[in-house]
C-alpha cells in the first residue's frame, strides 16, 4: 500500500486541483453484483477469450494479440458483431459501483479520465453528461464548476468508437480533440494511473506512448499504482518513462490505499482552514461572512423555492456550508426551501424575503438563473421534479399540488420534426437546402435568419422575403419535390406513433419545416397525428413559387403551443412531454412540460433547466418509449 509520506505528496496535488486520475481495467474488477454474487467484470485477458467464444474465434490464431483478433472480427463480418460480442462480455447492469468508484468519486481530481467501456464511474461520480466523443469536448469550454469531470477516452459501451488495433493506431488522427485536452491536461497537471498493469493493451497502446509524448514538457513524474509489477519494471518505469509505481498486490489494497490518500487530502484541507481553529467562516474572498442577514430591513420580495432546493441539493451543498458562503442561517434556508405544495403554483407558493437575501444566496450558489419569483422559467419541469423526488422534510403524503404535478401519466407529446421524427441524413437543415437548390450560399440563406432572430424582422416579413428571393431565383415546385424526396422518417416512427395511441397520448408536431414534407415523411402514420403546425408553401400554375406562410409557433411560440394544448387536454404542462433536437426548440421548456432532447444539434443538451433527459445518438423512435 502507499505510504503517509507519498499520500499528503499527492494530497497537496488535489488540493491545487493538480491531479489527474486515469482509470483502468483493473477498477472495474471492483464492482460489485447487484445479487451479491462472486461474478466480476472481466479484465482484458477474458474479455479477449470470451468475445472469441461468441465469434468462433481463436486467440491464439493471432498470436495471442487481442487488438488483431478485433480487426478480424470486424473485416470478416462486421463491426457490428465485434460490439455486441464486446456488449455481452461485460454485462455493466449486472454490477454496482464498488468501495474503490466511492472514494474515487469523493476526491477532488482535477479530470478523470478512462479506458473503460462501462459505465460504473458515470454512476458513481453522477456524470450526467460525460465527454464521450470528439463533439464532447465543447463542453470543457464551460466555466470550470459546470464541466464534465469525466472522459470515456475510448468510449462506452453504446459508441466504442477506439477497439481494434486499427482504432488506435488512427486514434489521434480520428480524435484531435482528445489528443490535444490529453497532452494539454497532461503538461499541466501530475497524473496517477490507477488499476492498470503492464499487460494492460490500454497501458501498452496509449499510456506508455502518451507518457513519452509528454516527458519532454514535463518536470516531475507522474504516477502509478499498478497490478503486482516486478521490481524490475518498477525501476524501468521510473528511468525510462518518469513514472513512479507503487505496487498493489491484493484486491483490498485499491481501497485501503485510497482511504490513506482521502485521510492526508482531509488533513490537510483541514490545516488550511480556519474552522480547524475554531475561526470565523471565510467567503471566497478571505471576508469573514456576517450572519443574520435575513432581517427584513429592505424591500421584500418572494423567492422561488424550487430553484433554491434544486441548485443547492443538486451541487450536495448542505445548508449548513450554504449558510457559511452566504451569511444566511440554516434554519432561514430551510424555511426559504418549503413550496407551499397544497397551493396552485403561483407566488402563494412561495416565501417572503427580502432582495439582501437573495442577493448573498445567489451570490454564493451562483446558480444559472434569479432565485426571485416572477421569471419566465418558474415553472420549468426541472425543478418542480426534483423537488417531488428529493424534498426530504417531513409532509403529507399527498396534497392537492402535488397530485396535479407528473404522476407517470403522460397525456400528449410534442414533436419536432426535423432531426426528431426524420433521420439526420444532411449538414444542412431543409432550409438551408431549399436556399442552396437554386443557388444561394449559406450564408445568404441564413441571413434572414439572422435579422430575425436580432429582432429586425417579424416572422411574417422573414417568410414574405424568403419567398421574394426564393421565386426570383426561380424557386420552383420541382426543386421542392427534389428537396423533400430525399427526407427519411426515423426508423420505429410507426409503431411508436402506435404504441402511443394504444396508451391514448395525443400526438402533435410542431415544427419550422414545411406541412408538405411532414405528410409526405409520415405517409399514412399522419393518420395518428393529432394536430400539425408547420410553415406552409404554396406555388402557382406555372409552378414558381408563390407564396410562404408561417405559423406562430416557432422559436418561443412552442411554449405557447404546449400551453395551449394542455389547456385543451385540461392538464398542468408538466404531463406533456416535448421532443426536440435543435436551438429553436430550447425554449418549450418554459411552458412547464418536460422535455427531452434527441439527437442534439446546435442546443445546449447539457444544460438541465432546457432538456430534462438526452438521448444523445437515437437510431431509433421507440427509444422515447421509456421517458413517457
Amino acid at each position: 500500500m502507499i505510504t503517509q509520506d507519498y499520500a499528503k505528496r499527492l494530497a497537496r496535488l488535489l488540493a491545487d486541483r493538480k491531479l489527474i486520475l486515469f482509470v483502468g481495467a483493473g477498477i472495474s474488477l471492483q464492482a460489485r453484483h447487484v445479487e451479491g454474487k462472486s461474478t466480476r467484470l472481466p479484465l482484458w485477458s477474458e474479455l479477449a477469450q470470451l468475445v472469441a467464444e461468441k465469434t468462433g474465434e481463436s486467440l491464439s490464431s493471432y498470436g495471442g494479440d487481442l487488438f488483431d483478433m478485433f480487426d478480424s472480427i470486424a473485416r470478416k463480418t462486421n463491426r457490428a458483431r465485434l460490439d455486441d460480442a464486446v456488449r455481452a462480455a461485460i454485462p455493466e447492469d449486472n454490477f454496482d459501483p464498488g468501495l474503490v468508484h466511492q472514494l474515487i468519486a469523493s476526491l477532488p481530481w482535477a479530470r478523470v479520465y478512462t479506458t473503460n467501456y462501462d459505465n460504473l464511474l458515470i454512476r458513481a461520480l453522477g456524470e450526467k453528461f460525460p465527454i464521450i466523443d470528439e463533439k464532447d469536448y465543447e463542453l470543457l469550454s464551460l466555466p470550470l464548476d459546470r464541466q464534465p469531470r469525466l472522459i470515456h477516452l475510448h468510449g462506452t459501451l453504446a459508441h466504442m468508437h477506439t477497439l481494434g488495433g486499427r482504432d488506435y493506431k488512427r486514434w489521434s488522427e480520428k480524435h484531435p480533440l482528445a489528443h490535444n485536452r490529453l497532452i494539454s491536461d497532461g503538461t499541466e497537471s501530475t497524473i496517477l494511473f490507477l488499476g492498470y498493469s503492464n499487460s494492460d493493451p490500454h497501458f501498452r497502446q496509449l499510456i506508455l506512448p502518451m507518457i513519452e509524448e509528454l516527458k519532454a514538457e514535463r518536470g516531475q513524474n507522474n504516477h502509478s499504482w499498478m497490478w503486482r509489477p516486478s521490481p524490475d519494471q518498477i525501476e524501468l518505469f521510473n528511468a525510462r518513462d518518469h513514472l513512479e509505481v507503487h505496487s498493489i498486490e491484493k484486491d483490498a489494497e485499491w481501497a485501503a490505499s485510497l482511504e490513506i490518500l482521502k485521510a492526508a487530502y482531509l488533513d490537510l484541507v483541514g490545516t488550511l482552514s480556519p474552522q480547524k481553529s475554531g475561526e470565523a467562516a471565510q467567503q471566497p474572498g478571505g471576508v469573514a461572512a456576517p450572519k443574520n442577514k435575513h432581517l427584513l430591513g429592505d424591500r421584500t420580495t418572494k423567492i422561488n423555492g424550487y430553484k433554491l432546493f434544486y441548485y443547492r441539493d443538486n451541487r450536495s451543498i448542505s445548508r449548513e456550508n450554504l449558510s457559511r458562503r452566504s451569511g444566511v442561517e440554516a434554519w432561514r434556508i430551510a424555511e426559504l426551501e418549503k413550496v407551499n405544495t397544497e397551493k396552485n403554483l403561483g407566488p402563494e407558493c412561495f416565501k417572503v424575503c427580502s432582495h439582501e437575501e437573495i442577493r448573498s444566496l445567489e451570490k454564493a450558489l451562483r446558480p444559472e438563473t434569479s432565485l426571485e419569483y416572477g421569471k419566465s422559467d418558474d415553472i420549468l419541469a426541472y425543478y418542480i421534479e426534483y423537488y417531488k423526488n428529493n424534498w426530504r422534510q417531513p409532509r403529507a403524503k399527498s396534497s392537492p399540488q402535488q397530485d396535479s404535478l407528473f404522476s407517470g401519466r403522460t397525456r400528449s407529446v410534442v414533436f419536432d420534426f426535423g432531426g426528431t421524427l426524420t433521420k439526420p441524413q444532411f449538414k444542412e437543415n431543409t432550409w438551408e437546402r431549399i436556399w442552396k437548390s437554386v443557388g444561394f450560399t449559406l450564408e445568404e440563406a441564413n441571413e434572414l435568419h439572422h435579422q430575425f432572430s436580432a429582432g429586425k424582422i417579424t416572422h411574417r416579413q422573414w417568410c414574405d422575403l424568403t419567398c421574394e428571393k426564393l421565386r426570383g431565383a426561380g424557386f420552383c415546385r420541382q426543386h421542392f419535390e427534389a428537396v423533400s424526396g430525399n427526407i427519411n422518417a426515423m426508423p420505429g416512427l410507426r409503431s411508436t406513433f402506435e404504441e402511443l395511441r394504444s396508451r391514448g397520448i395525443a400526438i402533435h408536431i410542431v415544427s419550422g419545416s414545411l406541412r408538405t414534407i411532414i405528410e409526405n415523411v409520415l405517409d399514412d402514420s399522419s393518420r395518428y397525428v393529432d394536430s400539425i403546425r408547420s410553415n406552409e408553401m404554396y406555388f402557382d400554375a406555372n409552378g414558381l413559387l408563390s407564396k410562404v406562410i408561417g405559423h406562430a409557433y416557432d422559436f418561443e411560440g412552442k411554449a405557447r403551443f404546449i400551453t395551449m394544448v394542455a389547456e385543451g387536454l385540461g392538464c398542468h404542462p408538466i404531463d406533456i412531454l416535448f421532443i426536440g433536437n435543435s436551438l429553436n426548440d430550447e425554449k418549450a421548456a418554459t411552458s412547464g412540460a418536460r422535455t427531452l432532447c434527441v439527437n442534439p444539434k446546435h442546443t445546449h443538451f447539457y444544460v438541465e433547466s432546457m432538456w430534462n433527459n438526452v438521448i444523445r445518438e437515437m437510431t431509433d423512435l421507440r427509444q422515447i418509449v421509456q421517458f413517457l
